[in-house]
């Protein structure tokens, strides 16, 4: 479980010379795209499709597996399925003979887009041409595929509208920041309007729209003190970002809280 010897189950890949069964997808893209992400989780991303949850789920298995990772998509490529640990990951027929949508390197697209893959996902009206709530991926999938992955004692602390009241809500943060500082994968759900430097303290939240991971513990002036700044770095679209965006405009703890819709922790 190891970057060199995930590395080497790439060169062996890149090696042979058989036909995949994508067809939109050349095995010196994939091996490429894969050589970068084994080195770089964080490279990981699902450009302009909803594919945030996969993305996170499969940027987790990257850096705390990185053979489960580069195996599964190179079996994907050349068998149609693949497993990561219990959780089966066979796309559909159409889905296989597609291009990769939303400029998606072919690397993510084929593990992003595959595990999305289920009861016709894609070509449905809460799937990739589909668009805000209903096409993300729900807490309780996300908890499921992590589960089904491997990961162990996973916490699902996470709301879709409602929320609890501001002190609780600061507590479950806390939580996560807990979890993360013991070495579990920790996602975060969240209105994006938080990761502009333009919206960022807007007022306007309806629901979250975006899961990203937590790649930092969170720095505030404690659970009540709401006025205080925070601070934070998520992994998101492919990079680090840090929370707020720009160091020159601060963000206060309720406005994150404002389009913070909890967590989910997985111990790998």
């Amino acid at each position: 479980m190891s970057k060199a010897s995930a590395l080497q189950l790439v060169t062996q890949f890149a090696a042979r010379t058989a036909r995949g069964r994508w067809s939109h997808i050349r095995r010196a893209d994939l091996a490429a795209g894969l050589t970068v992400r084994i080195n770089d989780p964080n490279r990981i991303a699902q450009r302009a499709t909803p594919l945030c949850g996969p993305a996170s789920l499969v940027r987790a298995v990257a850096s705390s597996n990185p053979d489960a990772y580069a195996r599964a998509a190179i079996e994907l490529f050349e068998n149609g399925r693949t497993r990561i640990n219990n959780l089966a990951i066979q796309p559909g027929r159409e889905l296989i003979g597609d291009p990769p949508e939303g400029n998606t390197d072919v690397a993510d697209w084929i593990l992003l887009a595959s595990i999305r893959d289920s009861d016709n996902w894609f070509f449905s009206p809460s799937g990739i041409f589909g668009s805000n709530l209903a096409g993300i991926t729900r807490p309780g999938t996300l908890e499921s595929w992590l589960r089904e992955a491997g990961y162990k004692s996973i916490v699902n602390k996470t709301y879709l509208v409602a929320k609890p009241i501001m002190m609780a809500l600061a507590a479950e943060l806390a939580e996560a920041s807990r979890y993360f500082a013991r070495g579990y994968k920790v996602m975060l759900f969240l209105d994006a309007d938080v990761l502009s430097s333009d919206t960022q303290d807007d007022l306007i939240s309806m629901h979250p729209d975006h899961w990203v991971a937590l790649n930092s513990t969170v720095r505030d002036g404690g659970i009540v003190n709401y006025d205080a700044p925070i601070q934070m770095e998520l992994w998101s679209w492919g990079r680090r970002v840090t929370v707020p965006v720009n160091a020159a405009k601060p963000l206060k703890k309720r406005q994150f809280l404002h389009k913070y819709y909890g967590y989910i922790a997985g111990k790998p």
